[in-house]
């Protein structure tokens, strides 16, 4: 009885030996999967965010960056190591910067991945954030500041952009006229740098400071509107070199509720 006992554990500690070799002998064998980072901006004043998923197949992570440019970029190395994250935090106030990462196995490296543009702000995120998607509208129940952004890098031409979706509850037969604001920078006659687009409809169109936009609840009952309120990208970037971008600040808020 003993030793069928002792040989039913020696087989089974070697079934897990042989799993673990495995494991060890899939890693070995598998190359590291170059892949780009996320980088996030504007979460925290004056600093870029980036992270990446780990690898088993990696020894070493080379994060490096370069800033945007419509010459040849030089890279530099900001970090690296067996961390997947990195604060870059030695950024310009509307700095762009291009984010690569690499991965070492053995004496080879691995990539760069194509890169992935962040920007260096003093501005954040607005506190209706989260709000770029429909499902996070944020609702107008009141009047509200907010900010929006749109930039463009000079290489690959990939965008840091902000979408910023709300919500209007209107009474039956009625007609709320939302007004909007732009506040920095501040519009010339000729340009805006919002757009407007009501769920349903399109194309988008050019936001004009201080004008009345109805939106009309022709139906019995209370009815819900999504909107959105988004940067113009020929606006806020150069229109040389198609890359730059800005921060737009405004205003939102219900100008009057009217029977149909």
């Amino acid at each position: 009885m003993k030793k069928g006992c002792l040989l039913l554990c020696v087989l089974i500690s070697c079934a897990g030996c042989s799993d673990a070799l495995l494991t060890e002998m899939d890693r070995l064998a598998a190359d590291p999967e170059v892949v780009p980072p996320e980088v996030e901006s504007f979460q925290r004043e004056l600093t870029v965010y980036v992270s990446w998923e780990e690898d088993e197949a990696a020894d070493e992570y080379i994060l490096r960056r370069a800033e945007d440019t419509a010459g040849v970029l030089s890279y530099e190395i900001l970090y690296r190591g067996s961390e997947n994250h990195y604060q870059d935090a030695d950024v310009e106030d509307e700095g762009r910067y291009l984010y690569t990462l690499a991965k070492k196995k053995g004496n080879r490296e691995f990539g760069p991945s194509s890169p992935v543009l962040g920007v260096g702000n003093d501005c954040i995120w607005d506190i209706w954030e989260p709000n770029n998607t429909k499902d996070q509208a944020a609702d107008l129940e009141h009047e509200l500041t907010a900010n929006s952004f749109y930039y463009e890098d000079a290489v690959t031409h990939s965008t840091v952009q902000d979408t910023d979706w709300y919500k209007i509850t209107i009474p039956p037969r009625c007609s709320a006229s939302i007004v909007v604001v732009q506040s920095d920078p501040i519009p010339s006659q000729n340009s805006s740098h919002l757009s407007y687009l009501v769920e349903g409809t399109g194309p988008a169109e050019t936001i004009a400071s201080g004008v009345l936009y109805p939106l009309e609840n022709t139906g019995l009952t209370t009815a819900s509107f999504l909107f959105c309120i988004r940067p113009r990208a020929e606006e806020c970037r150069e229109e040389l070199t198609l890359s730059g971008g800005a921060v737009v600040k405004y205003s939102l808020r219900i100008s009057r509720i009217d029977f149909l």
